[in-house]
């Protein structure tokens, strides 16, 4: 329950507490100087705010996107090295499409197909992030894992057959 209090009541009356001296600025306090603020050892510097910072920067959201989207480009320069040293060596090109690129078309088919398929998973990650960053990042992990498994296989084919 609460109960306003006007002046002179009882319980004003019976306070043993001290109120505060109003001072005008730059006014000194006829208080001792053990209990004054201004001579008080403890209270000469504001007390600064812990820090909480953390140990490392964070990086903003989807920083980690355009080094996947490099290794992406990068792999599949190595598809289309390791598809290069298949060919040149006797071997054939096991993916129907890009086979029937090679025989109409020659290597520099290859080369504008493997440019176009970067560019439309580096477009299709970016849209992916406006939505959800989390499925951005799964859909430029999972288009790296294959193309590695893919360049790594050219490589051991490219191996038993060397």
């Amino acid at each position: 329950m609460i109960i306003p209090m006007t002046r002179g009541s009882s319980r004003e009356a019976h306070s043993h507490e001290a109120q505060p001296e109003t001072l005008p600025l730059g006014a000194r306090s006829s208080l001792s100087p053990l209990v004054s603020p201004s001579k008080s050892p403890r209270a000469t510097r504001p007390a600064r705010p812990r820090a909480t910072r953390p140990l490392s920067r964070s990086r903003p959201a989807g920083a980690y996107l355009p080094p996947l989207l490099g290794l992406f480009a990068v792999l599949n320069i190595g598809d289309l090295a390791s598809t290069y040293l298949g060919l040149a060596s006797g071997m054939r090109e096991g993916n129907p499409l890009m086979s029937t690129l090679l025989g109409h078309y020659g290597f520099g088919a290859l080369i504008v197909y493997k440019a176009l398929v970067i560019l439309a998973v580096t477009g299709g990650v970016y849209l992916l992030r406006s939505f959800h960053l989390k499925i951005a990042h799964v859909t430029i992990w999972v288009c790296n894992a294959l193309v590695f498994a893919v360049v790594v296989l050219n490589l051991v084919q490219f191996a038993f057959i060397s």
